[in-house]
């Protein structure tokens, strides 16, 4: 499920907190050591949402946020901030050779050459299992 999230709207936040959890706080984030990743390059992504992404045009870049009950990966299009819930009960990771996500049959494909963001990718798995 995919919210704009350019402007601060509290119906959204809620929405966005009744699927994936409050954010961490301060304290939790530190203890955990971290609950972002940084950002990735999108290569693929489901048709149904290919509008929010141009990727024939030039390059999307999204990050992803760890949350109690899900993730979400933030991108921008334009303008426009956007929000992509993902809860864990929906949620599967495949890491060969890309980075895929799937929730509720739409999927994001993130190109993770880089070794930094192998720690949230192993975070989310293992909140996944």
């Amino acid at each position: 499920m995919i919210f704009e999230t350019t402007y601060t709207n509290r119906d959204i936040t809620q929405q966005i907190n009744l699927h994936v959890g409050p954010a961490y706080g301060v304290w939790e984030r530190i203890k955990m050591g971290g609950i972002g990743s940084k950002r990735m390059k999108v290569k693929d992504v489901n048709p149904e949402y290919a509008d929010y992404f141009s990727l024939a045009n030039r390059s999307s870049f999204a990050n992803i946020e760890l949350r109690p009950q899900g993730i979400i990966v933030h991108f921008k299009q334009k303008l426009e901030s956007y929000a992509w819930v993902m809860p864990f009960e929906t949620l599967t990771v495949e890491t060969q050779p890309l980075l895929k996500l799937s929730s509720n049959n739409a999927f994001i494909i993130f190109d993770v050459s880089s070794v930094e963001n192998q720690v949230i990718i192993t975070k989310i798995q293992n909140a996944c299992s």
